[in-house]
C-alpha cells in the first residue's frame, strides 16, 4: 500500500523495561544474556539519527516496502492501525564514528515513512558514552517543557532511563 494511502494513525511505542525482550528477533533468552541489565531509553531526531546511521541500517521513507521483508513492515503497520504501542528500535554504535540498528529496522521504517521527528531508541548501557558523542540524546519526548523552557535533564545525556537530572 503507498504511503500516502495509509489509514491514520500514530506511532505508539511500549517504553517499559518488560518489552525490552521484543527488540532482538531471538528472544528474551538471547536478550537476557546480550543484555542482563537491560537497555537504556533515550530520544532523539530522526534527522540526527539518521545522519549517524551505518548505511547498511539507512533507508529512506520510499523505502519502506522493497527493503528488507515487506511483510514485517506490513505487520508494523497493522499493529500501530490498530492502536498497539511497539518496543523502540534499538541502536549500538560503530568504531566510535556511526549508529547501527540493533533492532527495530522496520518499527523505524514504517515510523519514518509516517514522518514523525523524534522516536524513543534502547541503547546497551556499556555504549550510552560513545552514542552520547554522536547523538544528541535526551531523557524526554520533546526538549522543551510547557512553559517553553528547555528541559533541564535532556542536557545531561548520561543520566539513567527514568532519571530526571
Amino acid at each position: 500500500m503507498p504511503i500516502a494511502e495509509w489509514p491514520p494513525f500514530e506511532p505508539r511505542w511500549d517504553l517499559s523495561r518488560e518489552s525490552q525482550m521484543y527488540v532482538l528477533d531471538s528472544g528474551k533468552d538471547d536478550f537476557d544474556a546480550y543484555y542482563p541489565d537491560g537497555l537504556v531509553l533515550k530520544w532523539v531526531s530522526l534527522a540526527d539519527l539518521d545522519a549517524k546511521l551505518t548505511p547498511a541500517s539507512f533507508r529512506t521513507a520510499d523505502e519502506v516496502w522493497n527493503v528488507g521483508d515487506a511483510s514485517k513492515a506490513a505487520g508494523v503497520l497493522a499493529d500501530w492501525i490498530a492502536g498497539q504501542e511497539l518496543t523502540p528500535p534499538a541502536i549500538g554504535c560503530f568504531e566510535k564514528r556511526e549508529v547501527p540498528l540493533i533492532g527495530g529496522n522496520h518499527r523505524l521504517a514504517v515510523a519514518r515513512a509516517k514522518g514523525i521527528e523524534r522516536l524513543p531508541v534502547l541503547i546497551d548501557p556499556n555504549v550510552l558514552a560513545d552514542v552520547s558523542v554522536l547523538l544528541d540524546l535526551s531523557d524526554h519526548e520533546s526538549e522543551t517543557q510547557l512553559d517553553g523552557e528547555p528541559r533541564q535533564s535532556a542536557l545531561n545525556h548520561n543520566a539513567p532511563a527514568g532519571d530526571d537530572g
